[in-house]
Formats: C-alpha cells, sequence, structure tokens
C-alpha cells in the first residue's frame, strides 16, 4: 500500500503544479447587419490583438445570411488589414451528418485559416447557429492557428462540428477578417475576449 501511497502523492502533485487558472476580458462586440465581412485587427476601432492575451476568442452567435447562404471562413493578415492572404492555409473541419444517428463528414481547405461548414438559415428568425473559435498569440513568430466548434441548424436539423487551420508560413499577424464563403452578406453577433494565464 506504500507504494500505491506514494505513486498517487506524486501524481496529485504534478496535477497540481500543472493546473493553470485562465481569466477571459471582453473586448469589443460587433452587431454585423447585412454586411460581406467583419474585421478584427488590431489599433483599428478599438480592437486589441497583440501580445496583451495568452490568446484571444471569438464567439459568434444568432448568424444568419442576408442572401445566398455558405458557410462562415476566417483569413488572416499581417500587414494590419490591407490585405488578407487568401492561400497557404492547411484547415481540416469535420461535421456530424443531421440526416442520421451517427456518421460525418471531413474537408480540407486550403483558402482559409478556420470554417464552420454548414449553411444557416435566411432569416433572424433561422438564426439557431452558434459558434466558438480561439486562436493563438498572434505576435508569436510561428504558425497562425485557429481551433473551434460550432453548432447550429440547417434545413431545420441540428450538427454539430469542429474545425481546426494553421497558417503554413511562420510569421506574426496582427489580425483577421470573417465572410461567407458564398459571398453573400450575413448578419451576426460577434463577441472578442482576451484570454490570460493567471
Amino acid at each position: 500500500s506504500g507504494t500505491v501511497g506514494d505513486n498517487t502523492a506524486r501524481a496529485s502533485g504534478v496535477i497540481a503544479s500543472a493546473a493553470v487558472s485562465t481569466q477571459s476580458t471582453h473586448l469589443k462586440t460587433i452587431t454585423a447587419s447585412d454586411v460581406a465581412s467583419v474585421e478584427f485587427v488590431d489599433g483599428a476601432s478599438g480592437v486589441v490583438f497583440d501580445d496583451t492575451y495568452h490568446e484571444y476568442l471569438l464567439k459568434v452567435s444568432n448568424y444568419w445570411s442576408n442572401g445566398t447562404a455558405g458557410a462562415l471562413e476566417i483569413r488572416i493578415t499581417n500587414d494590419s488589414g490591407v490585405s488578407f492572404e487568401s492561400s497557404g492555409y492547411n484547415t481540416v473541419q469535420e461535421r456530424a451528418f443531421y440526416s442520421g444517428p451517427t456518421g460525418g463528414s471531413a474537408s480540407a481547405l486550403t483558402d482559409c485559416i478556420w470554417a464552420n461548414d454548414f449553411s444557416p438559415g435566411t432569416s433572424a428568425t433561422g438564426a439557431l447557429s452558434s459558434t466558438e473559435i480561439t486562436f493563438n498569440k498572434p505576435t508569436l513568430t510561428a504558425y497562425a492557428d485557429a481551433r473551434g466548434f460550432f453548432w447550429g441548424a440547417e434545413s431545420g436539423q441540428a450538427l454539430l462540428g469542429m474545425c481546426h487551420g494553421r497558417y503554413q508560413t511562420s510569421a506574426a499577424y496582427d489580425g483577421f477578417e470573417i465572410y461567407q464563403a458564398s459571398g453573400g452578406n450575413f448578419s451576426a453577433r460577434l463577441d472578442f475576449y482576451g484570454i490570460k494565464e493567471n
């Protein structure tokens, strides 16, 4: 029993010392109405997207299309929003089929760092979607990284999915834009947070 106790104590010690608590700070809310895209660029319109926080979190809710429905996608910028990178990504998304209790589909993308693989309703009454995306610290000279979940309704049925993407060139970045893959306008509420480790 002594050996088990010693091992348990050591394991508990490792867990306790490795535990990290986080604190989120609300940075900005944008209520988009019938827009082609929304930009979050460091220093523009009060946006903070630098080394102030360890990570950043974007929550998208009440999302619906104002025209041709399509998935939301995200591209990054490293020149303060002058241009957004349209290639060079390695992004994989997966979603559950809404037509049955099991199964799913996966797809790879190279034109965006993140995407939610479903088409929402085309009216506010069909805005039953929600998305959470986490970005790594943008000032790191590393591969820009975004990952998260999405869930909502498509054709009146619920679905759940996840996505992880990376920009394949190691460099700092200072912003991103979110838009519809279809090119159509959309409406949504976007809440942006900074996350610090305590």
